[in-house]
């Protein structure tokens, strides 16, 4: 099994914009998390976001932040082409093999629709895919 390429921060994917989250992004996410929680509970495999504040919303962005500039784990925010936010891509690795681990995705509330979300799931995990980030060892948790 090859090492996956480190992703790019920024991607086009159509008409899906991704680019590194942020706390620069803490409101709009925080917002949009908020109004989702009843969709994203349970997807990132524990209560997240159940309880959230705004405060450890943003430690969260700067963490994941963190962990790109570390090479370690990847977020990003997804937008549209007019750069309206639409939900969040994360790549994490496995600390002990970077040939496996997890992937999700979320659109939130108003944004989601199965149509969108199957669109930019075949266009995520290809993309995922030609970086060397095989779907079937970083499967894609989608909410």
């Amino acid at each position: 099994m090859s090492h996956p390429k480190t992703p790019p921060r920024t991607a086009v994917l159509g008409p899906f914009h991704l680019s590194v989250l942020t706390p620069d992004c803490a409101e709009e996410d925080f917002a949009a998390v908020i109004a989702s929680q009843e969709r994203l509970t349970g997807l990132m495999g524990d209560d997240w976001p159940i309880g959230i504040t705004w405060d450890q919303n943003h430690a969260d962005l700067a963490r994941h932040a963190q962990e790109f500039d570390e090479d370690i784990a990847y977020a990003w925010v997804i937008r549209d082409p007019a750069g309206g936010y639409l939900g969040c891509a994360y790549i994490k690795p496995t600390a002990q093999d970077r040939g496996r681990g997890v992937a999700y995705l979320w659109l939130q509330e108003g944004e989601h629709d199965p149509v969108r979300l199957a669109d930019l799931t075949q266009r995520l995990t290809g993309w995922m895919a030609d970086l060397g980030y095989d779907p079937a060892h970083f499967p894609l948790r989608a909410a």
